[in-house]
């Protein structure tokens, strides 16, 4: 496709060709919602492998281009059309996908972004065009059309109130279905009845898909194999075969985990570490620090975790220079200067982040 040029408005589309044009196409966001108080920013380097061609598992069976919508040298709006051959092929459908559509307050570019999609879609033979949508139901998707006053969450679509407005006044899109989110609020005191009855998902994964041998490997084994499922695999590799790549989820009761032969056990006291608030002084830290995110794994929503405790903390109340050592020691080492388990920022190497 040629780059265009709407010469009365003077919006020019661009196809994204080279690493500058990718940075300008995912800051976009960044700049469109940098004053805006509810909009959550993504993470950078999730974007990056999402839209990377090399990266992303779903190109697969996906094919995309990204465009830029500028005006003056300046950019005013961007979109991704996408063409997934595996949906079209299962729903026996045409369909040319626009997402990661984001703009100015401007009818002309919403509608230049929409046209480039649509010639796209045109030029591959398509005769839908659908959106937003992402490569897979794993990407962001729809359009906020209410709560534009709340905050977002971190793996939700956030837009200004003009999108929707913009979509109904093109014409030519019908409302597919309505996605509700719900916010819950998390009790101060845990319920009694979360402690008996509440389980917890594990996800074990084995293998890498960044290992290309290994997935052909497994490609091979579910068609020798027709029908098999990721606890079929399970049983293989527990025969020997460690060339597979899944993952399976295992349910596990809270009770079992935190309560197990500890009835005297409070689950509400579980943040507190012991001995930070004991002796002359209170360490500044006095709980476990924890965040929890899902973010993309090799082309996969991963559930990611990490838990932390500094020595200062741990080590409070014992002697002040051997306390000091063991900090610096892990400080030359470029390591977390305390305890800490998994990790919402480093690469899993598939038996976990400890440290």
């Amino acid at each position: 496709m040629k780059e265009t040029m709407l010469q009365g408005n003077q919006i020019e589309i661009k196809k994204v060709s080279s690493k500058k044009d990718m940075d300008a196409f995912i800051g976009f966001y960044c700049d469109l919602y940098k004053d805006n108080e509810y909009a959550v920013p993504f993470i950078r380097f999730d974007e990056e492998n999402t839209l990377s061609k090399e990266r992303n598992s779903s190109f697969e069976f996906c094919e995309a281009e990204y465009y830029l919508a500028l005006r003056g040298g300046r950019v005013v709006g961007r979109v991704a059309a996408i063409i997934n051959h595996r949906a079209n092929e299962e729903w026996q459908k045409k369909q040319v996908r626009f997402g990661w559509f984001d703009f100015i307050d401007d009818p002309d570019v919403s509608r230049a972004l929409l046209e480039t999609v649509e010639q796209y879609g045109r030029e591959h033979g398509m005769t839908e065009m659908v959106g937003p949508l992402g490569f897979t139901d794993m990407d962001r998707e729809g359009m906020l059309i209410e709560g534009f006053d709340r905050l977002a969450t971190a793996y939700v679509i956030y837009n200004y109130p003009y999108y929707p407005q913009h979509i109904e006044a093109l014409g030519g899109f019908e409302k597919d279905n309505d996605w509700m989110e719900y916010r819950i609020k998390v009790p101060e005191v845990t319920p009694e009845k979360f402690a008996k009855t509440a389980q917890m998902v594990v996800l074990m994964q084995v293998g890498s898909k960044d290992d290309s041998l290994a997935v052909a490997h497994t490609n091979d084994v579910r068609k020798s194999h027709k029908g098999i499922t990721d606890e079929g695999l399970y049983k293989l590799y527990q025969e020997g075969d460690r060339r597979l790549v899944f993952s399976i989820q295992n349910k596990i009761a809270v009770k079992d985990t935190l309560f197990n032969n500890r009835p005297d056990f409070d689950i509400n006291a579980i943040d507190e570490i012991p001995f930070a608030t004991e002796g002359e002084t209170v360490a500044a830290v006095t709980k476990v620090e924890m965040d929890a995110i899902v973010k993309k794994v090799s082309g996969v929503n991963v559930p990611l975790f990490e838990a932390k405790m500094p020595w200062k903390s741990i080590l409070n109340g014992m002697n002040h220079q051997l306390v000091v050592n063991k900090v610096a020691e892990c400080e030359d080492q470029g390591r977390y200067e305390g305890l800490m388990v998994g990790s919402v920022t480093a690469p899993n190497n598939n038996v976990g982040n400890w440290e």
